[in-house]
C-alpha cells in the first residue's frame, strides 16, 4: 500500500544454522535480544548472530518448547522434559524450579510478579516470583484436550489453547 514504509527481511535458515530448524516460540527482552525456544537449545539473537545455550548433558535434553521473558530480564522457559527452568543472561545458567512434582506444557508471563503456566494435566497455575509459590487458576478445562498455551488479554481475560480449540470467557 502507498504512504507505508518498506520493510526489509532477512530469511534465517536451517542451513546456516540447524538449531533454527525446528521453533517454538520466541520473544525479546528489555535489551532487544530476540530468544529462541528451539529443538537444539535456546537461541539469543543480537540482530547479527544466534547464541546457543543449552543445558548440562545431565538433564538429557536441549530441547525447549517455550518460553518468556521477566522484568528483570530472565528467560523463564520450559524444555521438552516438561520442567520448568530460570535461564540467567548474564551467567548463561540454567536453573531448575521445584515445580512440586509438577511438569508444564507452557509458560507466559501474567503480571511483573507472576508467571502463568499450563501444567501438562491440563491444570492452568500461576508461580510468583517473590518466594516461587504455585497457586492453582483452574483445573482441566476439557478432559479430551491436551493444553498448548495460554493467552491473557489486555484487559486481563484468558484464553486457555489446546489441541481441541480454544476456551474464553462465555
Amino acid at each position: 500500500l502507498s504512504g507505508q514504509p518498506p520493510h526489509a527481511f532477512t530469511w534465517y535458515t536451517s542451513k546456516g544454522d540447524p538449531s533454527l530448524k525446528s521453533i517454538h516460540q520466541i520473544t525479546q527482552d528489555s535489551a532487544g535480544y530476540i530468544w529462541l525456544a528451539t529443538w537444539d537449545g535456546l537461541l539469543r539473537f543480537d540482530g547479527y548472530n544466534f547464541e546457543r545455550n543449552t543445558l548440562p548433558p545431565e538433564r538429557g535434553t536441549n530441547r525447549f518448547i517455550s518460553l518468556t521473558v521477566d522484568p528483570q530480564d530472565r528467560i523463564w522457559t520450559i524444555a521438552y522434559d516438561n520442567m520448568l527452568y530460570c535461564f540467567m543472561p548474564e551467567t548463561g545458567a540454567f536453573i531448575p524450579v521445584d515445580s512440586q512434582g509438577k511438569l508444564f506444557s507452557s509458560v507466559s508471563m501474567l503480571n511483573g510478579q507472576e508467571l502463568l503456566l499450563t501444567a501438562t494435566d491440563g491444570e492452568l497455575l500461576t508461580m510468583a516470583f517473590s518466594d516461587n509459590s504455585f497457586r492453582r487458576l483452574a483445573e482441566r478445562i476439557s478432559s479430551d484436550a491436551e493444553p498448548k498455551s495460554v493467552f491473557r488479554q489486555e484487559d486481563g481475560t484468558l484464553w486457555y489453547l489446546t489441541d481441541t480449540g480454544a476456551f474464553g470467557p462465555a
